[in-house]
């Protein structure tokens, strides 16, 4: 009888902390499952190259690109231009219903927006087509900026300064030269006169 009534209990509580847990789960918000999205792109009407960066974002992706909850996983372009396994879980049922865009992000960090956009629903299937089309061209990337060049001045060159006809030194110069000439002959007058003289003593 004892035992019976030990073996109750313990069912009895399990079922309150099962209870429980189911409760809080429920109150928590349990997340929808996951939507994964493949299909072929073009760029400007022409087929897309490999090796871009394609993802989604829900509702805006309000908290930022990277680490945001309202994320899809990033996957990279094949050879052939598709993109396969975009796959997109928000946190919880609060997302169904929001907008999902898709995008192509640079290895520079520029991005372009999908013309297509879809609601996320979370419903069979969970494999979806969808061709993505972009109309703006794919950045390119930014040019880096040249260094400036060092610039050397030029050698200064010595030039002959010429008297500016009119200018009013050059008389006085010309006067000078005469007092100067003068000066001469009177000295050489003088000292030629005075040896002569010397050697007729």
């Amino acid at each position: 009888m004892q035992q019976r009534t030990v073996t109750i209990l313990t069912v009895v509580a399990c079922l309150v902390v099962a209870l429980s847990v189911l409760g809080a789960a429920a109150r928590q918000g349990v997340p929808p499952f996951p939507v994964a999205y493949s299909g072929s792109i073009s760029i400007e009407g022409e087929p897309a190259t490999g090796d871009l960066l394609v993802l989604a974002c829900v509702a805006g992706c309000v908290t930022g690109w990277e680490g945001s909850e309202e994320l899809g996983q990033a996957v990279r372009t094949n050879s052939d231009g598709t993109y396969a396994g975009v796959i997109v879980g928000p946190p919880d049922e609060s997302f169904v219903g929001e907008e999902i865009s898709f995008w192509i992000e640079t290895d520079f960090g520029e991005r372009i927006k999908a013309v297509q956009t879809v609601d996320y629903d979370a419903e069979l299937p969970l494999s979806r087509i969808l061709d993505l089309d972009f109309d703006d061209p794919l950045p390119e990337a930014p040019t880096p900026a040249l260094p400036p060049t060092a610039t050397t001045a030029p050698e200064p060159t010595a030039t002959l300064v010429l008297p500016i006809p009119g200018d009013g030194g050059v008389p006085t110069l010309f006067r000078w030269a005469l007092i100067a000439g003068a000066a001469a002959l009177a000295v050489g007058g003088v000292t030629f006169f005075w040896f002569h003289r010397r050697r007729t003593i």
